[in-house]
């Protein structure tokens, strides 16, 4: 039981790779102070088993301390540690009693969850005495040990899906965000929640919010004793609603419940009674969910369950953030980026890896695209180095699988929206302004007959923002790359060399799923 136990250790300090040389001065000082240090990795044996050494410790362990510089969040031994020992936390009642953490950086974008941010750390302008004090200090505060820590703990049910995200890299960010946001209402004193624990993941087609989902469920598994359930939306407007009810409904059969021939109704409410009729939690997902559900569909996706169900929405878009939380997913990280292309196709030498990290942007770090990639070279060792997929990149380029990435996307785009992706492919992918789509829209007759130009051209780049194609600074938008290589293919145009400055556009439209032709 978590607290409760004899403890083995005062402190279990977790270090990054690059920290050892600063982790090995506080543990010293800490011991000169009569503490019992664990270091992560200095005070595992040879040939011992690491993660059964860990989790011993960790149990065994009063305080977990997290030297958490920039190197931090890139090491997984240090977020399954991290993780553990928040959930163990989580279970006690506060996630964060027995964590402290040293940020030695200058600032604080590189610390989650968000649980750990504001206050709750000490920062690199308190002396390692104070530090050392700190520590000590909250180690005499609390009894017994972290506890209830199992690294190899998976929920005893996961339904619809195969469980974990094979070749799934980093997004750790992501992933605590997932986490904060279901648990956020539990800690109402701590944090600010005006919603239960439902939350979206949007993000670009392919992008990998399933794969993000995926890893999510199976890292933070020990959280969700009652199972993990998955269902997936089929269709639109009440046709999906149609196609859920029947995945409830083998959910239903699935648990054994006697629903007889019940409605809807009863199916939904007889499977939220038994998920939180027992002490802890499922997590319950619905992936394919459309960004123009009305809400009343939304709604009634979400089991009644309270804080016994927890619920995640997968969409592309961002249109339900009036309804529940949205947790935007754009590019990989660089670092998360750079691991993916490597574990399809490892760089040798600096050459390799600038090469790598230009294909990254070329992308803007879209997991899919990046995939589509380390596919096409994964075996061409001698024949086509990182340098000449870049030199080269049409061909590699052409890997992508655009069309299908974007396929939905394409057919729904509004002709003031395709005329913004047109007016980046006029400008070389530099940022649009904002004033420019609105003369535009006013020239070529594209205003809707409800709103003047402006409020036209504001709607059409704020859907494609909700879309995740384009992104605003200040007045000016830039278009994801990957969009603009869809208008590229998709594009056909005749243009005067200066037609922005001289008014004299001649471009032809020509889109799948339907376009427009403005002379």
């Amino acid at each position: 039981m978590t607290g409760s136990g004899v403890a083995r250790y005062d402190v279990f300090l977790s270090l990054g790779g690059n920290d050892r040389d600063q982790g090995r001065h506080l543990a010293a000082r800490l011991r000169e102070h009569g503490l019992r240090v664990f270091v992560d990795e200095d005070d595992i044996g040879y040939f011992g088993g690491i993660t059964g050494q860990i989790e011993q410790a960790l149990r065994s362990s009063k305080t977990f301390v997290a030297y958490y510089s920039r190197t931090y969040p890139e090491r997984p031994s240090c977020q399954l540690e991290l993780t553990a020992a928040f959930l163990a936390g989580q279970a006690e009642g506060d996630p964060t009693r027995r964590i402290l953490v040293i940020n030695p950086e200058p600032d604080d974008d590189h610390l989650f969850p968000a649980e750990l941010s504001d206050a709750r750390y000490m920062s690199a302008s308190v002396a390692v005495s104070d530090q050392v004090r700190l520590i000590c200090d909250r180690v005499a505060a609390v009894a017994g040990v972290i506890g209830d820590v199992n690294l190899r703990r998976r929920p005893r049910r996961h339904y619809g899906k195969i469980a974990g995200a094979v070749g799934f890299v980093g997004r750790y960010r992501e992933q605590w965000a997932i986490h904060s946001a279901l648990f956020a209402a539990d800690l109402p004193l701590s944090q600010e929640k005006s919603s239960g624990p439902v939350v979206c993941v949007a993000g670009l087609p392919g992008a990998g919010k399933t794969s993000l989902v995926s890893a999510y469920a199976w890292n933070f598994g020990s959280a969700f004793d009652r199972g993990v359930y998955w269902t997936r939306l089929a269709g639109k407007g009440r046709e999906a609603l149609a196609s859920y009810d029947r995945q409830l409904l083998d959910i239903a059969q699935f648990l054994g419940l006697d629903i007889g021939s019940g409605n809807r109704h009863r199916v939904l409410g007889a499977v939220a009674d038994h998920l939180a009729a027992e002490k802890g939690s499922a997590l319950w997902i619905v992936d394919d969910v459309s960004g123009v559900l009305a809400p009343s569909i939304v709604h009634d996706l979400v089991l009644p369950a309270g804080p016994g169900v927890r619920t995640v929405l997968i969409s592309d878009q961002r249109h339900l953030a009036e309804l529940v939380p949205v947790i935007g997913i754009g590019g990989l990280a660089s670092s998360d980026a750079a691991g993916l292309l490597d574990s399809w196709r490892p760089t040798r030498g600096p050459s390799d890896r600038l090469a790598r990290d230009r294909l990254i942007d070329l992308v803007g770090g879209h997991a899919g695209a990046l995939s589509d990639i380390g596919r096409a070279i994964r075996d061409s060792h001698g024949i086509i180095s990182y340098e000449q997929a870049v030199t080269q990149r049409s061909s590699v380029m052409d890997t992508i699988d655009v069309a299908g990435v974007f396929r939905s996307t394409i057919a729904e785009l509004t002709a003031p929206q395709r005329l913004v992706l047109q007016l980046a492919l006029r400008l070389n992918g530099a940022p649009v302004p904002a004033p420019m789509v609105a003369a535009e829209v006013e020239r070529l007759g594209l205003v809707d007959e409800n709103h003047d130009p402006a409020l036209t051209a504001a709607i059409a780049l704020g859907d494609l923002r909700d879309r995740f194609l384009a992104e605003r600074t200040d007045t000016a938008w830039s278009i994801h790359p990957l969009a603009l290589r869809m208008a590229r293919r998709h594009i056909d145009e005749q243009i005067s060399p200066h037609p922005l400055r001289e008014g004299s556009v001649k471009v032809g439209l020509c889109w799948p799923g339907g376009g427009f032709r403005a002379v």
